[in-house]
């Protein structure tokens, strides 16, 4: 089918808006093939429109429900939106083809999201099994021993998987990780600006060098966060990021300002309102301190910072009764103040380790390109 074939190539050469045309001629011609939701699917996917994507693999399984392809794609969709869903699909296509490598690595992805490390680890090493020379496998699995604290293993995996391929940026991205662990601050910034220099449009690894180098030299993050603020105006973590280095310099206004844009972007992270609230009883506006103290506290009913900086804040107010019952609870919760900045666990809370791009779905970008079979007509392998 003619249309078939155009919609193919348009998808090749990431004219994806006209590859979605194509593909939605081809289902108006043939509404009872598999084919054409199918690639329809995975192009609005290449879109980041998860929600328009499941629809069109839905309707592809029902067409085809032994498509493992099509249960593998709609996982990956699913994977922002709902992680039971994603893991019920990415069994499926497993229990279809249990050698399919790929979708291992991305179950294993999920899993590691969930903190089910071990189960993570098992199917990153049963996918290095079936794909024993492809990086991918071996990057996710020395993310994952890194997360259980386990260094020794992520550097062999990390160190394999640039052997395989001494130009993947995640893979210095990772090994930047790894070294931020172990102390080498030296090694991780010079393994975060070997990703940069491979791939200079993503933001993510802009934030990993910032967060480097606010345990280094604050003033060098900025510029860092800034680009990644260019490149992602949308991403609630280099503002946050930021502001950080800002408060840190003593730019209060500036650190708010960030503050104040993070939570526009998102207002469900108890971090930026401590941040924000702490920034304002700096500059002694108690009030706003107060409310956004409140609010973190809110968020994460455990935050024993937040009880601190809070029980602060009533002293000053002169709320003595108020600020022995908040610091009583802090000290209850076991955090030990002025320990360490939050900023050096930041590679692992701040940005979550195996986080290691915007958002799982663009992490394997090694694997992007036209998708794999759905259907005799498309029979394209993908291992």
């Amino acid at each position: 089918m003619k249309e078939f074939d155009i919609g193919k190539a348009y998808l090749e050469g990431g004219e994806l808006d006209l590859a979605i045309g194509q593909f939605t001629e081809v289902i108006r011609l043939a509404p009872q093939v598999s084919t054409g939701y199918f690639y329809r699917g995975y192009t609005v996917l290449e879109k980041s429109d998860a929600q328009r994507a499941i629809a069109d693999f839905a309707e592809a399984i029902r067409l085809n429900p032994k498509d493992k392809y099509a249960y593998f794609h709609r996982g990956r969709a699913y994977m922002d939106v709902d992680c039971s869903k994603a893991l019920s699909d990415f069994d499926e296509a497993i229990r279809l083809d249990c050698s399919y490598a790929l979708a291992h690595c991305y179950r294993g992805m999920v899993y590691d999201k969930q903190n089910r490390l071990s189960e993570a680890i098992a199917d990153f090493t049963e996918a290095i099994r079936l794909a024993p020379n492809i990086g991918w496998a071996y990057v996710h699995r020395g993310a994952t021993f890194g997360k259980t604290g386990d260094l020794a293993k992520a550097m062999a995996d990390l160190g394999n998987a640039l052997r395989l391929d001494p130009e993947d940026p995640f893979a210095y991205d990772a090994r930047a990780v790894v070294y931020f662990r172990m102390g080498k601050l030296d090694k991780s910034l010079a393994d975060c600006t070997e990703a940069i220099r491979i791939q200079p449009k993503n933001a993510g690894f802009y934030l990993r060098r910032a967060v480097v180098y606010l345990n280094v030299d604050c003033s060098k993050s900025i510029p860092d966060l800034d680009e990644a603020i260019r490149l992602a105006p949308d991403r609630f973590d280099a503002y946050y990021g930021r502001a950080w280095a800002y408060r840190e310099q003593g730019r209060l206004d500036e650190a708010i300002a960030d503050l104040t844009q993070a939570i526009h972007l998102n207002s469900s992270q108890a971090g930026a309102y401590y941040v924000r609230g702490c920034a304002f009883e700096e500059k002694d506006d108690l009030d706003r301190a107060l409310a956004d103290l409140t609010e973190a506290i809110r968020l994460e009913p455990k935050a024993a910072r937040a009880y601190h900086r809070r029980g602060i804040v009533h002293a000053r107010r002169n709320e003595r009764s108020k600020a022995e019952a908040d610091l009583k609870l802090a000290k209850e919760l076991g955090r030990e103040f002025g320990a360490r900045r939050p900023w050096t666990r930041a590679l692992g809370e701040i940005w979550p380790f195996t986080r290691l791009v915007q958002g799982i779905a663009r992490i394997v970008q090694w694997h992007r390109g036209p998708p794999p079979g759905a259907g005799s007509a498309t029979s394209v392998s993908d291992e």
